[in-house]
């Protein structure tokens, strides 16, 4: 069997957070969580996921300040990262394209089915 793909979930809210990391799992995953930008940038860089969700609003480091640390590193310049935020300004959405996230979606408007389509097809 193919080793499993290693799946970062970045999310300051922990019943979000639980969900999230239990249905990737059981979509067989293999699940790495931080919560927050500076812990996920951390984790990150030391087990290089092969892909990432994560929040925009998070204490100490907010999502995509710790993404464009992340696009700063020769790992992390083409790491799939799908944004999941209660957000749905422009500013934000457009910061988000601009730092290469995959896919940006707001929590309300989605399904957990329709986040793990995004992250199977990363």
């Amino acid at each position: 069997m193919a080793d499993k793909k290693k799946l970062l979930i970045v999310e300051d809210d922990a019943p979000h957070l639980q969900v999230l990391s239990r249905k990737a799992a059981d979509d067989g995953y293999d699940v790495i969580l931080a919560h927050n930008g500076e812990e996920g940038f951390k984790l990150a860089e030391s087990i290089k996921p092969d892909v990432m969700i994560t929040d925009i609003i998070m204490p100490v480091m907010d999502g995509l300040t710790m993404l464009a640390k992340i696009r700063q590193t020769e790992w992390g310049k083409n790491l799939p990262v799908i944004m999941l935020t209660n957000l749905n300004g422009e500013e934000q959405s457009k910061q988000a394209e601009d730092l290469g996230v995959q896919k940006f979606l707001v929590k309300s408007d989605v399904s957990l089915e329709q986040v793990m389509q995004e992250v199977a097809r990363a």
